[in-house]
């Protein structure tokens, strides 16, 4: 019994460590999908609206495989209040991102957008009125190693109009 739990927990172990790896390079990804796209004449709003509307697509089958499952809940009018309200800030980040990318170039939009990891705990600490030192620590030494791995020697030294409007996005 004990050796069955043990393997399934590798195996839970194992799963969570390639879903979390697969992040950063989805996200990374999607950068350079993005830029295409606007390459080939496609409009911010065309794009991201795409995007949502395919994420909605998940949604809606994974929401009707998990009615079947012990999993499924109602959803009640303020579940969905407040799914609008997240879904529509999202969008709005998504499109400014987009539109951003129009002016600047992937590896700069990346780092700005990344630049969130540190505003979060620092944003955190002054609204707890507690700073953590160790919490701005690790995001500042986040930031360092992004700007690291960033490969900007193409990009523009200049702060641009795209610059400002992915950094709005990111806010």
């Amino acid at each position: 019994m004990k050796e069955s739990y043990k393997q399934t927990k590798n195996n839970r172990f194992l799963l969570y460590f390639i879903l979390l790896l697969a992040v950063p390079v989805i996200w990374g990804y999607g950068f350079l999908v993005t830029t295409d796209a606007i390459k080939s004449g496609c409009g911010s709003f065309t794009i991201v609206g795409l995007r949502f509307f395919l994420a909605g697509c998940v949604l809606i089958l994974a929401r009707l495989f998990l009615k079947k499952s012990k999993l499924y809940q109602r959803i009640s009018m303020r579940d969905v209040s407040a799914g609008v309200v997240v879904g529509v800030v999202n969008f709005m980040g998504f499109y400014l991102q987009t539109v951003g990318l129009h002016y600047t170039d992937e590896a700069k939009s990346a780092l700005v957008t990344t630049a969130y990891v540190v505003i979060v705990p620092i944003a955190l600490c002054l609204m707890q009125k507690k700073f953590r030192w160790r919490s701005v620590l690790y995001a500042l030494i986040f930031f360092v190693g992004m700007f690291v791995m960033t490969d900007l020697d193409g990009a523009e030294e200049r702060f641009n109009f795209g610059d400002g409007v992915t950094f709005i996005a990111m806010l």
